[in-house]
């Protein structure tokens, strides 16, 4: 047990790292500068862009080798620190994180919610029914209610051909 659990944490401890490192990568290695892009929404005077352009690039970290920026940003990282968003600067990302949550919230409690409810439903009519092929197959049939009448009949159809049982009615009479 305690073999399973320790291999379990070092795959957990190698998918972090790997996630980090792209999230680190993703906006390092995107053509364009993000310190121009920011410069060209402000439209600054000429005489001021060289220096607005020194001051981001030190601000965000730009002007150290890329080595350097990776183990910064990993260092930052386990202080708790996010660093500052270069769309909205100064303010820190863990602030635009905080002021989104509540939204997120909003979306994913419901969300879970319904699919806990509603899985567990039909997994419950699936069990009730096991001896019942043809009563069997109809939860998947639930699934297609959002779907267009194109690719219901075509999904059906797909059933129909590798199942041993075919759906209890036809689609495309509906």
């Amino acid at each position: 047990m305690l073999r399973y659990l320790a291999r379990k944490v070092v795959v957990y401890l190698l998918t972090f790292f790997v996630a980090v490192t792209i999230d680190w990568a993703i906006p390092r290695f995107m053509p364009g500068d993000p310190v121009e892009g920011l410069l060209s929404r402000m439209q600054a005077q000429p005489a001021a862009e060289k220096a607005l352009s020194g001051y981001y690039t030190n601000a965000f970290g730009f002007d150290v080798p890329i080595w350097k920026q990776y183990l910064n940003f990993w260092a930052a990282l386990l202080h708790g620190d996010l660093g500052r968003s270069v769309q909205n600067f100064p303010t820190s990302v863990s602030e635009l994180i905080l002021g989104a949550l509540p939204y997120t919230l909003a979306l994913l409690v419901p969300a879970i919610l319904l699919s806990f409810w509603a899985g567990n439903k039909v997994g419950a009519m699936a069990a009730y029914n096991v001896g019942d092929q043809f009563k069997a197959t109809e939860p998947v049939s639930f699934s297609k209610i959002g779907q267009p009448r194109a690719s219901s009949v075509a999904s059906s159809r797909l059933l129909a051909v590798t199942s041993r049982y075919p759906p209890t009615r036809s689609l495309a009479s509906a």
